[in-house]
């Protein structure tokens, strides 16, 4: 991360905890949109959280 985005400093970053279920495929964590994929470095930092807020409460709404 410190590489793609300017400021980024390790520490300094928000996480949301979530079950992962290991070894296995089930838990919350594989459920979300983002599990697996590289950051979309387009979108700005409240954008990517706000997204990632809203499919969190999706997931635990279900």
């Amino acid at each position: 991360m410190k590489a793609k985005v300017p400021g980024y400093t390790t520490g300094k970053g928000i996480a949301i905890m979530m079950e992962h279920l290991s070894p296995g495929k089930e838990g919350r964590h594989r459920q979300t949109i983002s599990y697996g994929k590289s950051p979309n470095l387009s979108l700005s930092a409240r954008e990517t959280l706000a997204q990632e807020v809203w499919d969190v409460r999706s997931i635990y709404l279900r």
